[in-house]
């Protein structure tokens, strides 16, 4: 038997053979050829590339094993490789490097060498990835009135207890799922307003929730590239796109997540209990939704386990009820400590160690449960209620010093199975005790892998240099922006910061081959209402503090077709208009068509490699033409009887059109113009239309260009115009309208838009 906090589990029973997953670590695929070098712990595992080098058997793995070492509780720091053994199946394995991280200094060591890691100064700030907090608090299972203490606790260690480089979250866990209030971030004045969100949501109050959730909102940020840094590229365009089923970023952002606009707000993963059992005995509606919880944190622990590092996930909670009770009797436990047991499994897998704070004290709640979670991840359970902000403080104080040793497994099968280690320690003081999840595992095969997972990795697929290009696809920079940015105070050279990250809104056109993506669609897509999204993501090429290639702006649209008629509006293509906010620089800009409901990628290339906004164009003109009603392709249903207001570049009436490549429409049709002046107040200038057949004919036109509406756009300072495109007196044929614009100094500027007519059916 093993004791395992307040109870037993007894060694005969089947859930034994499932515990022996628990222990697994976080593991790094690399080359298999020895080497001397030090494998950081920091780096995430890559699960596309793994999959990609091990299918069921492979020869051998190198892994990273993360370990503190603690001398009567307190870290014990200087260790070097000879301190430690490593053994498996009574065989020492060679330890390939180690490293040193002590966060108490301002230098952490890495086989001899030194590097930056302590307070941040004004030439340099702080490092990332050497240590990630990230504060859960359980509002399904625990009391209002003793969370809002754990928020004080938490407060209190933000402000006074983190090293400068820790990276702090907070998230929330409720019957809807995992909320991530703050991504991992450096600025603190956001973890507070972060931690003030959570105690309004302790306190039942709506308003208060929601001027929390502003402030919150309103704080500035770097949006979308900030959480790339933090998660990951992959994990932070699922997080904001809700690509993956089951995520949600906030509704209330634009398109554009970067720039000014601040943090993801509440992002959800989770989306209701898909288990379909017949609700027989009393209870089970409790047991079901604490089966969704687990499932809950099972998944935030999938979407982040890119954060490098060591991560500490910080559980606030009273412990599950009838846990205890489950364990004693599986049978009765109706699958409770099964999605636990996975829980865990999933956060050891990602690297996350959990620690346990009990907010009801001993003995009450249950304590019992957070025992084991916490032991079972390598980490620490908190008992002691009355006097949380010691317990936080002796957490950053015990995880200040860790090491990583990097070594070379024996052969394995690819299985995802645990293997457990033995790290023995050498010319060390006695008492000193070996902290940490002591194990890996194997790579699992794909058929083990949860759908999240595995689409996950579909997203890395889709970030990686090598894509394919399986139709054509074209991007087309419009417009570079008004003005630059201005860089906040902190970013300027003189400051210590980059000085180049002012943003940049520019606007794109993304076409797209219509037969070709017909092609590409599977069989009967369209009969079974068929939804393609359309993702443009721009990536920072420049090597800067953040790493290379961060993405730092993300458009979505989604487009949905319902009947097979909609083939016939396919063909012509797709032409997508958007803005994205980037830095000055050189950007990439990727964009990848999927089927959103199967997930298989249909598309995924890297285009406009080199587009530049350094300077910006003043004084430009953008036309384009969105088809009549039933002509285009449809992203959200709405009125586009009237066409009176123009928002974006795609919406016209509060409705997203997709127009196509090149706009046909049929004799007698009206189309809608746009017109987006940029550094230009239309007031002031002479616009001239010129109508041409294809045969460069001039025909006159009475196209008034002042019938329509007019509104500015704030978000870059453009004017927009629409106006309404007769087509009743022309005959069938290819058309190219210009429009040019004059001032004083004569001729300024011309844009032109190219469209078909074609003939009316008979009767």
């Amino acid at each position: 038997m093993r004791l395992c906090g307040r109870w037993r589990i007894d060694a005969t029973t089947r859930r034994v053979a499932i515990a022996a997953v628990l222990l697994a670590v976080h593991v790094t695929a690399a080359a298999a050829q020895p080497s001397s070098a030090v494998y950081d712990a920091a780096r995430p595992m890559e699960p596309e590339r793994a999959s990609d080098r091990f299918s069921d058997e492979i020869t051998v793995l190198e892994v990273v094993l993360p370990v503190r070492v603690l001398l009567r509780g307190e870290p014990l720091a200087g260790l070097e490789a000879e301190n430690f053994e490593i053994w498996q199946d009574d065989r020492k394995l060679p330890i390939l490097g180690i490293e040193r991280v002590d966060l108490r200094r301002t230098e952490a060591v890495q086989d001899g060498r030194r590097r930056s890691s302590g307070a941040a100064t004004e030439s340099q700030p702080p490092p990332l990835g050497e240590r990630s907090f990230l504060a859960l608090f359980d509002l399904a299972q625990s009391p209002a009135n003793r969370l809002r203490l754990a928020v004080d606790s938490m407060r209190s260690m933000v402000e006074t207890q983190l090293h400068p480089g820790d990276r702090v979250g907070v998230a929330v866990l409720g019957g809807g799922g995992s909320s991530l209030l703050v991504p991992l971030t450096l600025d603190r004045e956001r973890v507070a307003a972060g931690l003030d969100l959570v105690a309004a949501m302790t306190s039942g109050r709506a308003r208060r929730v929601a001027e929390a959730r502003e402030r919150l909102r309103r704080l500035p940020g770097e949006g979308l590239r900030e959480l790339a840094a933090a998660v990951g590229p992959a994990a932070a365009l699922t997080f904001a796109s809700g690509e993956i089923s089951g995520t949600l970023a906030d509704p209330t952002l634009t398109t554009s997540l970067g720039g000014s606009n601040p943090a993801l707000g509440a992002i959800d993963s989770g989306s209701g209990d898909p288990l379909a059992i017949a609700a027989e005995l009393e209870g089970f509606s409790q047991l079901s939704g604490r089966r969704r919880l687990g499932r809950y944190v099972e998944e935030l622990a999938v979407l982040l386990s890119g954060v490098p590092g060591d991560k500490y996930l910080m559980y606030f909670a009273a412990g599950i009820p009838d846990f205890e009770s489950a364990v004693q009797a599986p049978l009765l436990g109706s699958g409770l400590l099964d999605t636990y047991v996975s829980m865990v499994a999933a956060l050891v897998r990602s690297g996350w160690v959990l620690n346990a704070f009990d907010v009801m004290g001993v003995g009450e709640g249950s304590a019992g449960s957070l025992f084991y979670l916490a032991d079972e991840t390598g980490g620490e359970l908190f008992d002691d209620y009355g006097h949380l902000e010691v317990a936080t403080q002796r957490l950053v104080e015990r995880t200040s010093v860790s090491y990583r040793l990097a070594f070379r497994t024996p052969e394995l099968v690819a299985d995802g199975r645990f293997r457990p280690v033995e790290v023995r320690l050498r010319g060390v003081p006695d008492g000193a005790v070996v902290h940490g999840s002591l194990g890996y595992s194997a790579p699992r095969p794909n058929a083990d892998k949860s759908r999240l997972e595995r689409r996950l990795e579909d997203f890395e697929r889709g970030l990686r240099a090598d894509d394919r290009a399986d139709f054509p696809a074209r991007v087309t920079l419009l417009t570079t922006p008004i003005a630059p940015g201005t860089p906040r105070a902190d970013e300027s050279e003189s400051a210590g910061g980059t000085g180049d990250r002012g943003r940049r809104r520019v606007t794109l056109m993304l076409e797209v081959d219509g037969e070709a993506l017909l092609g590409a669609l599977p069989a009967g897509a369209l009969d079974r209402r068929f939804a393609l999204e359309i993702m443009a993501s721009a990536a920072d090429g420049r090597v800067s503090r953040y790493q290379p290639g961060a993405v730092v702006d993300l458009l979505r649209e989604r487009i949905e077709l319902r009947q097979e008629s909609d083939r016939a509006r396919l063909r012509d293509g797709l032409r997508f208009l958007g803005d994205l906010e980037v830095g000055s620089g050189e950007h990439e800009v990727r964009v990848r068509l999927r089927e959103a409901r199967g997930g298989a990628t249909f598309h995924t290339t890297r285009i406009v490699p080199a587009m530049t906004t350094h300077q910006a164009e003043v004084g430009s003109l953008v036309a384009y033409l969105v088809a009549p009603r039933g002509r285009g392709i449809l992203a959200r249903e709405g009125d586009t009887e009237a066409h009176t207001a123009v928002g974006s570049p795609l919406r016209v009436a509060d409705e997203l059109l997709l127009p196509a490549v090149r706009r046909r429409f049929v004799r007698g049709e009206e189309g809608l113009l746009v017109l987006r002046f940029y550094g230009v107040d239309p007031n002031q200038v002479r616009l001239v239309t010129e109508l041409r057949s294809e045969d460069d004919r001039e025909l006159a036109t009475a196209l008034d260009l002042w019938s329509g509406a007019s509104r500015r756009d704030e978000s870059d300072g453009s004017v927009v115009v629409a106006t309404s495109l007769e087509t009743a007196d022309l005959a069938p044929g290819s058309y190219r309208l210009l429009i040019s614009w004059f001032d004083g100094g004569g001729l300024q500027g011309a844009a032109g838009v190219e469209f078909d007519v074609l003939a009316a059916p008979a009767p």
